[in-house]
């Protein structure tokens, strides 16, 4: 008995490993900015960012691909994808300047609040996170 739940447990998870890689979809990737709606504004793709050190609240882009960055003056327009999503597991790491505040909307009604509440000791609702 033991052995068949382990051999359908392993099943089942193999069976939605190819479903989620067969159905999911990288809105940065090789593909840049072209699944996103134009004007896509002076929003860059980047490999990576660092923080400016002469303007903590700016960051730097570092060349390459993978990371989109929000113009080196830390403010643009918002970015929509063209593609529109019902039900989706969203995957976003992020990274912003001392102090800022910004978010990630989906579906054009949510909001995923990013705040710098780095060092915050109590954190409220509205910080980094909240819904």
């Amino acid at each position: 008995m033991r052995w068949t739940a382990a051999i359908l447990t392993t099943f089942c998870a193999t069976i939605a490993s190819v479903i989620t890689a067969a159905d999911s979809l990288s809105l940065i990737g090789d593909q840049g900015l072209q699944i996103w709606k134009q004007p896509t504004a002076e929003w860059l793709v980047t490999g990576d960012a660092k923080l400016n050190t002469e303007n903590p609240k700016l960051l730097i882009p570092v060349a390459g691909t993978g990371v989109l960055i929000n113009d080196v003056d830390g403010r643009t327009k918002n970015l929509v994808s063209e593609q529109e999503f019902g039900d989706a597991q969203i995957y976003v790491e992020w990274m912003v300047g001392t102090g800022s505040n910004s978010g990630v909307y989906v579906m054009g009604r949510y909001e995923v609040q990013v705040f710098d509440s780095f060092g915050v000791e109590k954190p409220q609702s509205s910080h980094a996170g909240g819904i």
